[in-house]
């Protein structure tokens, strides 16, 4: 039974880790800037809001893949896997905003700008749950925003552990967004 479980949630956790990765840096940035006037009470509702605005847009993608075949969805598959493959060639680029003013606006708005591969991937991850599950889903999504900006949080207090993330967190997230594709390629084609 708790295998069973685990095996339930694993997906979304790991849907949700590797689609948010950057936005746990960018997080830390925001969190460093927080101080008289902007707190992180703005950080943390930004983030929210721009998360769940990213959810609505997924959903309303995913509303659209009910009427599709599941042989038609596991191509869905196909967009985690350039994600993925183009991250592994733009390695270069930096990605990082620059704060232009500090509100929770301008965290929702960094948030949904920064997550046009939270879609891509979300909408055919989405498409592997029916209704029922899907606000599970969700739930477990917002539940680790919270976990995201504790975690945030705590990161901008160390050092060590913040270089190391900055150092080595690209490196894998690419793979894991291929992984991700053909694990929706799998399940709609099986």
């Amino acid at each position: 039974m708790l295998l069973s479980y685990m095996g339930s949630i694993a997906p979304p956790l790991l849907s949700f880790v590797v689609t948010n990765i950057d936005d746990l840096f960018i997080l830390m940035l925001f969190f460093s800037q927080t101080g008289q006037g902007f707190k992180k009470r703005h950080v943390v509702i930004g983030q929210y809001i721009g998360f769940g605005a990213l959810v609505l847009v997924s959903l309303l993608g995913y509303a659209g893949s009910l009427l599709l075949p599941r042989q038609a969805i596991a191509l869905l598959g196909i967009f985690p896997i350039a994600i993925g493959v183009k991250a592994l060639l733009d390695r270069s680029d930096d990605e990082t905003p620059k704060l232009a003013f500090r509100s929770s606006l301008a965290v929702a708005g960094v948030t949904i700008a920064n997550g046009g591969d939270n879609i891509g991937i979300y909408v055919p991850f989405f498409a592997n749950y029916q209704p029922h599950q899907l606000a599970i889903v969700v739930s477990i999504f917002l539940l680790m925003v919270a976990v995201w900006c504790f975690l945030a949080l705590g990161l901008i207090r160390q050092r060590a552990i913040a270089r190391l993330l900055e150092n080595y967190g690209g490196a894998i997230v690419p793979f894991v967004f291929i992984a991700l594709g053909v694990y929706i390629i799998w399940e709609n084609l099986t």
